[in-house]
């Protein structure tokens, strides 16, 4: 193809010239050859991965090298059944041009003289080609003709190239969307450029839950996934190979590797699951083509030179079933696949995956400084920029939460969450509520309130957008304080197992909720306004003396307007006796503490007690003479009036300043935590009847909705516990304290999917 001069000669002589032009049109590679596509099957074609992205489009030359004044070009896409668009570059605009699309402009008739402006327009000089790029929005195939015609010398003077282009969905399919399919929303988000992000498994928790097992090494390690505490470490991947075996069948190889050869990346085994059910690897007992169950499976390294399929197994994997299952064990890897003739690869597709640390993929703040503790880490932010989220969820953790503790909370939480969906920033909030014996609760409460004071600048300030917030335990007198005190604006609150009074949430005068659950036995015969959980009434009328604000009806009573309640009744930590005999070592028992909010509000007052919390601070505590008898007998103080009550306590009013009339907001805080006993149930342990609708009350510990007697949903509301809740000696299948974080995702997602549809995550 090309120009030749022809020279007619007659015994040596030249008698006659003649400038041909010999004709000729080709559709080429970029780079590579179309003939063994063409060779394997010319219908199939030339293979592309559906992408909308000029960056990433496959690239092709349409080659003529016709020096003749005059004719024509065709250009045609025909036989189209799916989205095509044709661009070619303008080198002087900096941009791409359109040049064909099957929508709108499938043929396209142009002068030689167009055509050769087009080649030097798209190149910047002269050139016999013209690069073209090929971009499909959606599966299917495309036949591109390109043709030159001229008629000379009243011939018709013709010449043809034909190329079919088959656009394939992406070979390796993954969860983008976060939805639990694995389906054409993926596939849409790839195109949108979204990437797949997940963590490497660096857990080392085995069993059911995060006390049953330990390995010293990372779960990797062993190649075998260790319980269902380590299915949340597990990503699906759906190979979706059958438009090459519809057309190549097993003259080609198949082979899944890491990109770039890259060594220690993955380990994997495959399982009968439907693409549209992938999410259903960490929540159900899905079995692998190996007949193990998956929670118990074992794993095969993924070596740097691939894994080549046997072409019978491909096969066999459909919509229907079949996921290859991956862990991850280093940052930054990513899966490919090739397919090749011989040596040559005829076909590469890099997954859209973005692997890193789990603590790389969500915010987390340190305020350990604030009281006094060293910190091993400081706070740091990271953004996942492809999530575009515009809400926040902060979380705080509980009481007796060391810094690495705090870790752990924050990683099990983001996966859960993650993995069910949330489209939020995750905030892990680390503070200091270990100070002194893990039994001292008070102490730790009393700094509750200092911490909500230091840190709520921070939270309303440096986290952008909507905030929900979401707390466990202790973690709850955190919030509580920073939405009543100081005025955080949450869109909603999500109380777990809260280590707060029940009564803080109810209004100071509802009378309903006063009962008096927990009495010091000493205390059973002293009038109820003679006790220190009561001396703030007898100045209620009183609005320039502080002591009226010395009690917890009420004390929170603004927050309950933005609260979820996740409760349990099974909880052991908020447990309370059946009576109010409690003793030192009542409920210790393997590693547990029974009714530690019933030891922690008997013993306020009754320092002796000091290894299950007791204060020396009012609370229980009677007041006695110099005979060490008790200052006013249950005769005497049954006499008194309540004005007697307000300079002659019964209990021994320590320190000097509970008996102030001006008392600063984190004095009356540390009154409350030391020395004022709550006399009734911890939120976390029962349903909040004022101020939190039955619709925001959650009985964790009991499964489904339970009705009341006129068969209406209005009564308790609990989640569902599918998969056999695990049985813990003594504690059958209650639900714990912690168990939001200590049992397994396979257990309590339906709790994580509670709390992305009650506080608006997805």
């Amino acid at each position: 193809m090309g120009d030749a001069e022809i020279a007619f000669t007659r015994n040596g002589d030249i008698y006659h010239h003649q400038h041909r032009t010999v004709l000729g049109v080709a559709i080429k590679g970029h780079q590579f050859d179309l003939a063994p596509y063409n060779a394997l099957n010319p219908d199939f074609g030339y293979p592309m991965t559906v992408c909308t992205n000029l960056w990433y489009a496959p690239q092709m030359r349409l080659v003529t090298n016709v020096k003749l004044p005059g004719g024509h070009v065709r250009l045609e896409l025909a036989n189209a059944s799916g989205q095509f668009t044709v661009w070619y570059p303008d080198y002087h605009g900096g941009t791409y041009r359109k040049l064909l699309d099957t929508s709108s402009t499938r043929v396209k008739n142009l002068t030689m003289a167009y055509w050769k402006a087009l080649m030097r327009r798209a190149t910047n000089g002269t050139t016999a080609e013209l690069p073209i790029y090929i971009t499909s929005s959606a599966p299917g195939t495309v036949t591109l003709k390109f043709r030159y015609w001229n008629v000379i010398d009243d011939k018709l003077v013709e010449d043809e190239a034909v190329q079919c282009i088959t656009s394939v969905r992406p070979p390796l399919r993954l969860d983008i969307t976060r939805d639990g399919s694995i389906d054409d929303g993926d596939a849409a988000a790839w195109l949108s450029g979204r990437t797949f992000y997940y963590w490497m498994n660096e857990d080392k928790f085995t069993g059911d839950w995060i006390n049953q097992g330990l390995n010293l090494t990372p779960n990797t390690w062993d190649f075998t996934v260790n319980g269902t505490f380590d299915l949340v470490n597990l990503f699906p991947v759906a190979l979706d190979l059958s438009s090459f075996t519809n057309a190549w069948q097993g003259r080609v190889t198949y082979t899944i590797k890491p990109k770039w050869g890259a060594v220690n990346t993955f380990n994997y085994c495959f399982a009968d699951v439907p693409w549209n059910k992938a999410g259903t690897i960490q929540t159900t007992n899905v079995m692998t083509t190996a007949g193990q169950s998956l929670s118990s499976a074992s794993l095969t390294a993924l070596p740097s030179e691939g894994y080549t399929l046997p072409y019978s197994f491909i096969t066999s994997f459909s919509e229907d079933s079949g996921l290859m299952i991956c862990e991850a064990k280093s940052e930054y890897v990513s899966l490919q696949v090739d397919i090749k003739l011989g040596e040559k690869v005829l076909y590469r597709y890099y997954a859209p995956m973005t692997i890193l640390p789990v603590k790389q993929m969500y915010n987390w703040y340190n305020f350990r400084n604030y009281s006094g503790e060293a910190r091993k880490r400081t706070s740091e932010h990271h953004v996942l920029y492809e999530e575009h989220n515009t809400k926040s969820l902060i979380f705080l953790h509980g009481a007796n939460v060391n810094e690495d503790q705090a870790e752990v909370w924050g990683d099990v939480l983001f996966k859960r969450l993650w993995l069910s969906g949330m489209r939020a920033d995750f905030y892990n909030v680390d503070w200091r509520s270990n100070i002194g014996d893990p039994a001292n609760y008070q102490q730790n409460a009393s700094n509750a309130f200092v911490v909500a004071s230091q840190i709520v600048s921070t939270l309303t300030n440096s986290i952008p957008g909507e905030k929900v917030i979401m707390a466990h335990s202790l973690g709850n007198m955190v919030v509580s304080s920073m939405i009543q005190d100081y005025g955080l604006k949450v869109s909603k609150y999500l109380m777990c197992d809260s280590a707060v009074p029940s009564e803080a949430y109810y209004p100071a005068n509802d009378v309903s909720i006063r009962v008096s659950q927990l009495v010091h036995p000493d205390w059973e015969e002293y009038p109820t306004n003679s006790w220190a959980s009561n001396w703030h009434k007898l100045f209620a009328n009183d609005l320039s003396d502080d002591r009226r604000k010395l009690g917890w009806p009420g004390r929170f009573s603004s927050v309950a307007q933005y609260a979820v309640n996740f409760y349990s009744t099974g909880d052991e930590v908020l447990e309370l006796l059946d009576d109010n005999d409690i003793y030192v070592w009542t409920g210790i028992t393997s590693g547990y503490v029974q009714y530690s909010w019933h030891h922690q509000e008997l013993w306020k007052g009754r320092a002796s007690a000091n290894v299950l919390g007791g204060t020396t601070w009012s609370g229980w505590n009677i007041e006695e003479n110099v005979l060490g008898v008790n200052k006013i007998s249950v005769s005497e103080a049954q006499q008194m009036s309540p004005e007697d009550f307000k300079t002659n306590t019964v209990f021994y009013c320590y320190p000097s300043s509970m008996n102030s009339t001006n008392i600063s907001l984190l004095v009356r805080a540390a009154h409350l935590t030391q020395g004022i006993p709550a006399l009734t149930r911890p939120t976390g342990a029962t349903r909040i009847l004022f101020g939190i609708s039955s619709y925001n009350n959650f009985n964790v510990d009991q499964t489904g909705d339970v009705l009341d007697d006129n068969n209406q949903n209005n009564s308790t509301f609990g989640i569902q516990r599918p998969n056999n809740w695990p049985t813990r000696t003594r504690w059958e299948n209650r639900w714990l304290h912690s168990d939001m974080k200590d049992v397994s995702y396979f257990y309590n997602f339906k709790f994580y999917e509670k709390v992305i549809e009650k506080g608006g995550l997805r």
